[in-house]
């Protein structure tokens, strides 16, 4: 019995046939679809792009030569959109010289079978691909999933840093006469700063990897850099840093995303009290340049 490529409850596996021998058509799309494979054809590299752009298929059988656009340029079209980076596409051919299948590989071509072709060969050859394309796939939903999950626990974990960042001020502000507890107060407010900069910089970093999108509007730059300085003043006094800021002498409009803005301006501040000796000043100034 033959084995089927497709589960009960998925969806068929489309595979995109690219030739322009109506009879190679014929050929190939009789053998997969007996193997319960859904068949695209296409006569010429235009149709082929063309049906890729409507709905992508889960792998590409191309042919390298072809009146029009050849092989290497469909497959040179294909990878250079991104959301087609990850389809593999093998390269069909009755030329069996190394150098045209050295640039079918160089074009994007994950592998290449020549001409007349052993059915079992090329089967086996796409079930490959196919397997590798999936195994691919699920380890990118994996990963997405583990930032998506590690995402919700950092802003959740900053909210209650936050907490007991306020919670820990208040008390060491009131246990200034009792050396030992203020001591203890100041050591779980520098401990939460700690931790809430670290979170701050994985939420950053994963943004980064994930690829920033920003929506810039108007701001006053002094406005949140005052904000910072704030934020930062009683860090800066228990280390004996003296974290000033000049007043602008008029407001500094600018056009920018809000929240790369402010964690550009964290991190600049927070590094400056941070790496700063005791009995230092740290200066802040917004002043408007051409």
């Amino acid at each position: 019995m033959t084995s089927q490529p497709n589960s009960p409850t998925a969806p068929p596996v489309r595979i995109l046939i690219v030739d322009d021998q109506p009879a190679n058509l014929q050929v190939l799309g009789t053998l997969l679809d007996q193997r319960g494979y859904d068949v695209v054809p296409a006569p010429d590299g235009a149709a082929a792009l063309r049906r890729l752009a409507i709905r992508p298929p889960d792998l590409v059988l191309l042919d390298v030569m072809m009146p029009g656009m050849n092989g290497f340029e469909v497959c040179r079209q294909i990878r250079e959109q991104r959301a087609l980076d990850d389809l593999p596409v093998i390269f069909l051919s009755a030329a069996d010289d190394k150098e045209v299948i050295v640039r079918a590989l160089e074009s994007g071509g994950v592998d290449y079978v020549t001409k007349p072709f052993n059915p079992a060969e090329l089967l086996g050859r796409v079930k490959t691909h196919l397997a590798l394309k999936a195994a691919r796939d699920r380890l990118r939903q994996l990963a997405q999933d583990k930032d998506e999950l590690l995402g919700l626990l950092a802003h959740d974990l900053k909210n209650a840093l936050g907490s007991v960042q306020m919670s820990s001020q208040l008390l060491a502000e009131r246990t200034v006469s009792d050396t030992r507890l203020h001591r203890l107060s100041v050591n779980i407010q520098e401990a939460a700063d700690r931790t809430l900069a670290f979170v701050n910089q994985f939420l950053a970093n994963t943004a980064t990897e994930r690829g920033l999108t920003l929506h810039p509007v108007a701001m006053d730059l002094a406005q949140t850099a005052a904000g910072v300085v704030q934020e930062y003043a009683s860090r800066a006094q228990r280390k004996g840093i003296r974290l000033h800021m000049d007043p602008p002498p008029a407001p500094a409009p600018v056009h920018a995303d809000p929240g790369a803005l402010r964690q550009v301006l964290d991190n600049l501040v927070s590094n400056a009290v941070k790496f700063s000796p005791p009995d230092r000043t740290v200066q802040v100034s917004v002043t408007a340049e051409p």
